[in-house]
């Protein structure tokens, strides 16, 4: 009988086992730059991809600079709307 009974548990559990993906515990935002297009004197169009999510982005955009690595204290476009897997554009002026 207490082998029954634990069988029995053990496969009532088993679909919550299966289901805790580790990636989801520890997932982060994933992303990849992508091309500068349509390049004037002064101004461009780049892109970049979400490949991941996290569900902790409050804001997203490009930052740029003229001189070396840029930070989010550079000019920068902020894209309006809810960050979501795929691609995004912004226009660097």
């Amino acid at each position: 009988m207490k082998t029954n009974t634990l069988t029995w548990f053990a496969m009532a559990c088993l679909p919550f086992i299966i289901n805790c993906k580790p990636e989801e515990l520890a997932k982060v935002t994933k992303l990849q730059t992508g091309n500068i297009t349509e390049i004037t004197y002064n101004s461009a169009k780049v892109s970049a991809t979400f490949i991941d999510l996290s569900g902790n982005v409050s804001g997203f955009g490009h930052c740029w600079n003229t001189s070396g690595n840029p930070t989010a204290a550079d000019s920068k476009t902020t894209v309006s709307g809810t960050a979501q897997k795929g691609e995004y554009f912004s226009n660097l002026t």
